[in-house]
């Protein structure tokens, strides 16, 4: 049942599974004058030191929320509590890394990917940021990166042109 829900609610990375530390794996929440769903899971994983090669130790955990896609008609956020670790060689620290939302970032990419579909139609982009529980500069970077992937490069001239219907005067 867990694979269901989690491939409902548009979560791909394996290592994620619901906080058993929790009564629930959901509630409802008021955010912003909305009514959301907040589900609870938990990410951890044996994971090595990037600086020494040494096996990381547990060092507690990191409560972070992040802003998943719509189901139903609920916008979903995602509270995660993160894994910490340190290295008992070399005292370097890190944190488990959740693969569907960028590093430093807090909206999946699902989101993101739908705000960027949206963008093909003829509706606003406050519309857009509405429909996807976003800002409206998300959506404008998310525009931004649309046009710089389709850029076309004009630093060179074509091997052959053609000047068949250029008509003067």
């Amino acid at each position: 049942m867990d694979k269901s829900i989690k491939k409902l609610l548009g979560i791909t990375y394996l290592n994620i599974e619901f906080d058993d530390t929790q009564p629930e794996q959901f509630h409802e929440e008021v955010i912003k004058g909305q009514t959301v769903t907040v589900w609870r899971f938990k990410l951890t994983y044996h994971r090595r030191c990037d600086q020494c090669g040494f096996t990381l130790n547990n060092n507690g955990t990191k409560l972070v929320r992040h802003v998943g896609p719509r189901s139903g008609f609920h916008f979903n956020y995602f509270e995660i509590r993160k894994q910490k670790y340190i290295c008992a060689n070399c005292g370097h620290t890190a944190i488990a890394e959740f693969n569907d939302v960028e590093p430093g970032d807090h909206i999946m990419r699902k989101v993101k990917q739908t705000a960027a579909m949206e963008l093909s139609e003829n509706v606003s982009q406050k519309h857009i940021a509405m429909d996807n529980n976003i800002s409206t500069h998300t959506v404008m970077r998310q525009a931004d990166g649309l046009f710089s992937y389709n850029k076309t490069n004009f630093h060179y001239l074509p091997k052959h042109i053609a000047f068949d219907d250029f008509k003067s005067g």
